[in-house]
Parts: C-alpha cells; structure tokens; sequence
C-alpha cells in the first residue's frame, strides 16, 4: 500500500498523523487505517443509500447523485467525528478491580451518544438499501395493492354515477319495447301471408287469395306496423339522448378513475415502499428475517470504529495525545496568567498615576484658591480706598457750595455784591454754618487668614 494511500485512510480515521508519524507509535497505524477504512465505506454505502433514496422520491438522476454526494460526504464526515472524539482514558493497572470497572462504565457512557448517533446514521442507511434489495417483491406488492384500491375506486365511482345505471336499464327497455312491437308486426305479416298462399293453420282458413280474413290480417299488420314506426321513432330518439348522458357520464367517469389511478402512480415513493416492505415482512418470515439481518449488518459496520476503539487498550497515540493537550494546555493557562498578571500590574499602576495626578491637581487648586484669596483682597482695599476718595470729594463739593450760598446770602443782607465779601469782615467760623455732611464709614472687614 502506498504512503499516499495509507495518509489518505489515516485521514479518514480522524487520527492525528504528525503523532502517528512518530517512531513510538508505529504499531498503532495499522489500526487507525483499518478504522479508516470502515469510515470510508461507510460514507460510501451512504452516497449509494441516499442516491437510490432521492432517485425514488424525484425519479432525477443528476439531483439523485448529487444529493447521495452531499449524503455520504455528511455522513463521512460524521463518522469521522464519532471516532477521533473518542477517547481512552488512562487508569492504573494496578488498582483495584473497582476502580478499572468504574473508569471503564465512565468510557461506556462518554461513548453512549455517539454510539446512538452512530447506530440512528446505521438505520437511515440501510432503509433505501433493503428497498432496492426487495424491489421486485416491493412492487409486486403494490401492484397488489393498487390492483385492489382501483377495484374499490371503481366501484365507488360507479356508485356515485348510479344515473348511468339507471339509463342503460332505460334504453335496454326501450330497445326491448321496439323489438317487442317490431316481433308482433313481423308475426301479422307473415300471419297475412300464410292466409294468402292457403297455408293450414290455429289462425288460418287454409283457403288461398286474399279474401276477407287476408284483408283483416293486413289490416291487423298495417296498424301493428305503424304502432311499431311510431315506437321505433321515438324510442330512438330517447336512446339517443340517454346515449348522449351516458358518454358525458362516461368521460366524467373515466377522467375520475384516471385521476384516481394517477394518485396512485405518483403515491408509489419512498413512504408506500416502506409500508410494503413492513407488510411483506409481516406475511412472509423469510423477508423479515433478511431485512433483520441486513439491518444487524449495517449496524455492526457502522458502530465497528467506536467498538474497536472502546475496547483496545490504550497505546501510545493516546499517551502522546494526551500529553500533546495538556501541554497545550498548560501553555495556555501560563499565558492567561501572565496577560492576567500584566493586567494587573497596569491597573495598579494607572490607579497610581491617577491618585498623583489627583493629588497634583488638588494641590494646583488649593494654591490657585490661595492666589486668587490674596488677590481678591488686594482689589477689595483698592475698592474701599477709591470709594472713600469718591465719598471725601462728594462730601467736600457739598461743604463748599454751602459755604458758597452763606455768603452770598450774607452779601445780600449787607449790600455787598454777591462775589465779594465786606473787606473788613472776616470769614465766619465754621461752627456757625449749617453743618456740613459726615462723610460715610467704610469698614475694612479682613479674613482672618488675611491679617
């Protein structure tokens, strides 16, 4: 067997092929290609299975083979997962009988679903297979069965068409009336006759000519005769129209039992074989035993891969595997732990950038309020210096315009004009003025810090 051939079974088996290429695990590939092998058959029966199946459903073949592709790649690639997920576990060869028990229930039902998935994919496979394997038997049976539901289709129609029935009985009446009036016609005429020629007879002379009695026995003819036209007449004229019914009837009849039998033809897929199937198998014991054969067969070759597997020992596929993931494994975790430990440590350390670009930022506020203290302040005596000017002019323009008017009052009271004063009179003392504004308190008010 070739390299490429033995890589392409070991691909099918699901095995990993870099371990299996390893010096220490040399014995093992002979078993993961036999396991391969079977998972490779298997797609194959199910590409045949699903192709026949979808061909009896649809009756097109390009869609049937390609739909039995899509099937048995599918299930390929089922059955390959079935088998590289199992695993065998390793337990102590030297513990106790218990423990080994136990450790191999636990590797029965990790196993258990995909056995069951295995043993389901089994039993769709062998389904369209045991229909192409009885097909004759299958068909007879159907042909059976339809045989019997057109005899019941029939009749049924029939009876839902009872006017035909009815008038066929009628026109056979008619017909009967007719041939019964031309028969007694017929029977005068050749009664007439015999009297003519002189035949003996119950209703004759024996006397040949045409006397009296031939004269009567034409008569009686005639009028049996024309009895006979008009009956005839009409008769035929009502066969004809019941004919007419009877074809409409007919075709309405037939176009019923076509569509019926065309049910039947288009009925015969997938689901009416199965039914046939399970009633050959219960009519003939021969049938079931096969198909209960076929159906072992399928199973045991589907659910062979996980039955080698479960019950081999463990090799050294499964000890490098093994060690392979937990070395993976172990990586792994290392690497969260350090990408958690850096985290960590750059959380911490931003929390410590924040908390001193807090403490400088308080500490740049706290010397901004001081400045911005030091400097209200200073505008603040400012303001109270340059109100208290504005208060001492206010208060000295007010003084001098009343001394103003004082005097002039005075001038005026002496005759003196009122822009001079009397030479020798000197200027009033400023207690005898009308007393002049108090100029407004400014208090100083400082902040304690301040002083």
């Amino acid at each position: 067997m070739s390299n490429h051939l033995k890589s392409f079974f070991l691909m099918c088996s699901g095995a990993n092929q870099t371990i299996l290429a390893q010096d220490d695990c040399q014995i093992e590939r002979g078993k993961y290609i036999a396991i391969g092998l079977t998972v490779l058959f298997t797609a194959m029966l199910a590409m045949l299975s699903g192709t026949y199946a979808l061909f009896t459903v649809f009756g097109n073949i390009p869609a049937a083979l390609l739909f039995g592709l899509f099937w048995g790649c599918l299930i390929f690639n089922l059955d390959r997962y079935i088998v590289s997920s199992l695993r065998k576990k390793y337990v102590d060869p030297e513990s106790d009988f218990k423990t080994r028990w136990r450790a191999k229930l636990n590797e029965l039902l990790r196993a258990a679903p995909r056995f069951f998935l295995a043993l389901f994919i089994s039993l769709i496979i062998t389904k369209p297979i045991e229909l192409h394997l009885f097909e004759r038997e299958i068909n007879a049976k159907l042909d059976r069965i339809e045989s019997d539901q057109m005899v019941g289709i029939i009749d049924d129609v029939k009876r839902e068409y009872g006017d035909v029935s009815r008038l066929e009985s009628e026109i056979k009446a008619m017909k009967a009336e007719v041939a019964e009036k031309e028969q007694r016609a017929n029977q005068l005429y050749q009664l007439a006759m015999d009297e003519a020629v002189g035949t003996k007879g119950k209703n004759t002379t024996g006397r040949r000519g045409k006397g009296i009695v031939f004269q009567e026995r034409m008569a009686d003819y005639e009028r049996a005769y024309k009895i006979w036209q008009e009956v005839k007449q009409r008769n035929e004229e009502q066969i004809a129209a019941r004919e007419k019914q009877i074809a409409d009837l007919r075709i309405k009849q037939g176009d019923r039992v076509k569509g019926f039998q065309d049910n039947l033809d288009r009925s015969r897929g997938l689901l009416a074989q199965l039914d046939a199937l399970g009633m050959l198998g219960r009519e003939r014991e021969t049938i079931w035993w096969a198909n209960l054969f076929l159906i072992l067969l399928f199973i045991m070759l589907e659910t062979s891969p996980i039955i080698v597997k479960l019950f081999s020992d463990r090799g050294p596929y499964d000890d490098i595997y093994e060690a392979k993931e937990h070395e993976v494994f172990a990586t792994q975790q290392k690497k969260i732990s350090d990408l958690i430990d850096r985290i960590n440590c750059e959380v911490a350390i931003s929390r410590q950038i924040n908390a001193d670009r807090v403490r400088t930022e308080l500490e740049l506020h706290r010397r901004t309020l001081d400045s911005i203290h030091t400097i209200a302040f200073d505008e603040i005596r400012e303001a109270q210096q340059e109100l208290l000017r504005s208060f001492i002019d206010d208060w000295r323009e007010i003084a001098m315009s009343q001394i103003h008017n004082e005097r002039r009052r005075a001038a005026r009271n002496n005759g003196t004009p009122a822009n001079e004063a009397p030479p020798d009179t000197p200027p009033e003392p400023a207690a005898t003025t009308a007393a002049a504004p108090e100029p407004p308190r400014t208090e100083r008010r400082f902040d304690a810090g301040n002083q």
